[in-house]
């Protein structure tokens, strides 16, 4: 499932976030093996916190995650509609 098809291209230092941050987990292939589950708007505020000037966006950090493989699922059982990141803390 493709959630964004086309957004600008982050800036060097935006891109240097998102890489940080993928340094920092890994994706997860399934529900069972994730140790972290983060919404688009955590990931996206967890980097906008630690670089502030690097402009990212909400939809680049969603587009960036899935090129890299990420996955992206609504967690069974929580009653919620909302979709989080399956992440492995490496």
């Amino acid at each position: 499932m493709r959630l964004v098809t086309s957004v600008s291209q982050p800036n060097a230092q935006a891109m240097e976030a998102l890489k940080l941050f993928t340094e920092r987990f890994r994706p997860a292939a399934d529900i069972t093996g994730a140790t972290h589950f983060y919404t688009t708007s955590e990931v996206h505020g967890a980097i906008s916190e630690l670089f502030p000037g690097s402009g990212a966006t909400a939809e680049q950090v969603a587009l960036y995650l899935q090129d890299a493989g990420y996955k992206f699922e609504i967690l069974p059982e929580t009653f919620k509609l909302q979709y989080k990141w399956l992440l492995i803390a490496i």
